[in-house]
């Protein structure tokens, strides 16, 4: 009795439902897995400042340093870029630095030499980890008021500037009286 009131799909229509059904199934748990998953490495990103570390900065020598650092991000970080000071005996900056570090493997530790871009340094201290190359690369205020004073410097015509603060040398025409022999 109970078999009479099922009703029986047979020939095209049974399979065409059956692979529909199917296909529903398949589609609806793999959307599924795919935003457990999604939320899983969204909550495991922490950001690089926090899991990128530097161990320890050792001077060498006073143009040198060592740098012992490790990746404790449980993912590949692509660029990062620690930015660290250089200080003197009496702890005032003499200048800063920025190394970057690229596809960076979770677990890896490393010990890097570095060239310092100030001589004599006592002392390198890390300022800030970011994984911004625009906010690591970004010029000191102090350096961007030297650009500054370089870029509105006007040069009377036939004036040749310097790019640095050096002085400007005047354009004159080779005459006989200033030739120079080689």
């Amino acid at each position: 009795m109970f078999a009479q009131a099922l009703p029986v799909y047979t020939g095209k229509n049974f399979s065409m439902k059956c692979l529909l059904t199917a296909l529903l199934v398949c589609c609806a748990s793999a959307q599924a897995a795919h935003k457990a998953a999604h939320k899983t490495v969204q909550r495991e990103k922490a950001p690089v400042s926090q899991c990128f570390k530097v161990r320890r900065l050792l001077k060498t020598d006073s143009t040198h340093y060592w740098a012992e650092w490790s990746n404790t991000c449980p993912y590949t970080i692509d660029a990062v870029y620690v930015m660290v000071g250089f200080l003197d005996r009496s702890e005032r900056e003499m200048g800063n630095g920025v190394w970057p570090m690229y596809f960076v493997r979770p677990g890896q530790h490393r010990v890097t030499r570095f060239s310092a871009p100030v001589a004599d340094f006592e002392t390198v201290r890390v300022h800030h980890i970011t994984s911004d190359s625009s906010e690591a690369l970004r010029a000191d205020p102090a350096d961007q008021l030297a650009i500054d004073a370089v870029r509105s410097q006007s040069l009377p015509p036939g004036s040749i500037g310097d790019s640095a603060v050096g002085k400007v040398l005047p354009y004159q025409p080779e005459s006989s009286g200033n030739k120079t022999r080689f």
